[in-house]
C-alpha cells in the first residue's frame, strides 16, 4: 500500500500538523504494510489500485493546499483519495454538515464529482449512510478515526512524569470524570458517586468546562483543566457506546496521557482489549453481559480506590503513559484503524 502525502503536510510546523493527522504521523512510522511517499511535484503521483492521495479537509485546509492541488485531483479522477478530516475540530460523532451552507462540505464537493477512483472519508462520523450518502451523495467509504485523536497525536503538554508522580502524592479528590455533554447513563454514574459521598471533580457540559482554570490547551479551541487533572486520583471514563460493539476513543486516550489509574464504562470486551494492547488496567474483572454497566464500573472505581497507593499503581500508569506514546502502539492502531479497513475496500472494489 502506497500513501502520497504532499511535503508540506509532513513538515514539523504546527498549522500543517494540525491540517492533517494523517500527513503527519505517516511518513513518521516505519511500517512493513505500506510506503508514504512525500511529493512536491504531482508528476510523482502515480494512480495505482493500492495507492492513496491523502487531502486535508479543515475550514482552513485550502490556504494550506499548494497552488494546482485541487485543480489537480479533479483533473486525475482515477487517483483513490482519502479525506482526512482528523484536523478538523467540528468534526465528530453529531456532525451534520449542510451541503448547501457548511464551507467543509462546499469544498470536498469539488473534489468528489464524476470520480472513477475510490474515495474514503477518514472522519469523526459514525454514520455512513448520512454522512456519505446524504451529505456529499456518493458512494464514498468511511473510516472512523476512534483513538486516533487530537489529543493521542497533540499529546497532553504539561502533565509529564513529575507532575503524575505529584497526583499520587498530593491530589485530595478521589474520583475524576470529564464529559463534554451530558446523558442518562452518564448522569446516572455519577450520581452513583455522589449519592454514595464520594469525592469526585466532574463535569456533564462543555460550558462547565470552560469556567474552569488554568487551562491545558490540547487541541486548537479546547482545553483541560490541568489543576482538576493533579487534585484527583482516578480517572472514570464514559466512553462513547458504553452498551454497543467495542469502541475506543479519546476518552480512554485521556486516562493513559494523564497517567491515572482508571475505569472505563465502556462495552463488555472493553478492558480486555486493552489488556491485549499491552495496557496495564485497574479493574479485578472484566464486565460481563449481565452486568450493569452503571453498578459495575462504580463498583470497580470503588475497588481501585481501596487499594490506591503510589507503590501499588504508579508503575503500572508510568507503563501506560509510556505505551501510549511509543511506536509499537500507534504502529497498532495504523494497522487497525487504517490499513485493515483500508485493505478491505481495495478488496471489495
Amino acid at each position: 500500500m502506497k500513501f502520497y502525502i504532499h511535503e508540506q503536510l509532513a513538515s514539523e510546523s504546527f498549522e500543517y500538523k494540525t491540517q492533517s493527522l494523517l500527513g503527519y504521523i505517516l511518513p513518521r512510522i516505519d511500517h512493513k504494510e505500506y510506503d508514504a511517499v512525500c511529493v512536491n511535484d504531482y508528476s510523482d503521483i502515480v494512480a495505482e489500485t493500492n495507492s492513496w492521495l491523502i487531502v486535508p479537509c479543515t475550514q482552513t485546509s485550502d490556504k494550506y493546499w499548494p497552488t494546482g492541488f485541487m485543480d489537480f485531483i479533479i483533473k486525475n479522477n482515477q487517483l483513490n483519495i482519502i479525506l482526512d478530516f482528523s484536523g478538523e475540530p467540528y468534526c465528530d460523532l453529531e456532525c451534520q454538515p449542510d451541503p448547501n451552507s457548511d464551507i467543509l462540505v462546499s469544498k470536498c464537493l469539488g473534489l468528489l464529482e464524476n470520480r472513477s477512483g475510490r474515495v474514503v472519508l477518514f472522519h469523526g462520523s459514525l454514520n455512513k449512510e448520512f454522512f456519505c450518502e446524504n451529505t456529499f451523495g456518493i458512494p464514498a467509504h468511511l473510516i472512523h478515526y476512534s483513538i486516533f485523536s487530537k489529543e493521542y497525536y497533540r499529546h497532553f503538554y504539561g502533565i509529564d512524569n513529575q507532575i503524575i508522580t505529584k497526583v499520587f502524592n498530593h491530589a485530595t479528590h478521589d474520583f475524576l470524570c470529564l464529559n463534554g455533554r451530558q446523558c442518562d447513563i452518564r448522569t446516572s454514574l455519577i450520581n452513583r458517586f455522589l449519592d454514595s459521598s464520594q469525592s469526585m471533580i466532574y463535569s456533564l457540559d462543555r460550558s462547565e468546562l470552560s469556567n474552569w482554570d488554568p487551562y491545558l490547551r490540547w487541541y486548537l479551541n479546547r482545553s483541560l483543566p490541568v489543576e482538576k487533572i493533579c487534585d484527583s486520583k482516578i480517572y472514570v471514563v464514559t466512553e462513547t457506546f458504553p452498551n454497543h460493539n467495542l469502541f475506543i476513543t479519546e476518552k480512554t486516550a485521556k486516562a493513559f496521557a494523564m497517567g491515572k489509574p482508571f475505569v472505563v464504562m465502556g462495552s463488555v470486551d472493553f478492558h480486555k482489549q486493552l489488556e491485549d494492547w499491552g495496557f496495564h488496567i485497574f479493574t479485578d474483572s472484566h464486565r460481563e453481559d449481565t452486568d450493569d454497566v452503571v453498578n459495575w464500573t462504580f463498583n470497580q472505581a470503588m475497588q481501585i480506590k481501596d487499594n490506591y497507593s503510589a507503590s501499588r499503581y504508579l508503575d503500572p500508569c508510568m507503563h501506560n503513559l509510556s505505551l501510549f506514546h511509543s511506536v509499537s502502539f500507534q504502529k497498532k492502531l495504523l494497522q487497525e484503524y487504517l490499513l485493515a479497513p483500508l485493505h478491505n475496500i481495495s478488496v471489495d472494489k
